[in-house]
């Protein structure tokens, strides 16, 4: 499996999440896109790509690569968290 593919199945499932947060809208004109969102869904993504990093590391055998996929990774949720926290962005 290609890192490519790593990729999309990144960007798929963060199209995924951020839409399922939506689920609970009773209309449809109540949906409202925000920040906060963004920081849930990259919140739930980022720790799934370190996960399919470290369980399916057979299928990425670059080492170097995962290993700098992964401090990135970590770093990306430390900002967003703390993002989140001071609500950074959000208006």
């Amino acid at each position: 499996m290609s890192y490519r593919k790593l990729l999309l199945m990144q960007v798929i499932s963060f199209i995924i999440m951020y839409s399922v947060m939506f689920l609970n809208v009773d209309e449809l004109n109540h949906i409202y896109t925000g920040t906060t969102r963004t920081y849930m869904t990259l919140l739930m993504v980022l720790p799934m790509g370190i996960l399919m990093l470290l369980m399916m590391g057979k299928m990425y055998p670059k080492k170097k690569l995962n290993t700098a996929i992964i401090i990135i990774s970590l770093f990306l949720l430390v900002v967003f968290i703390g993002a989140l926290r001071t609500q950074t962005a959000i208006g």
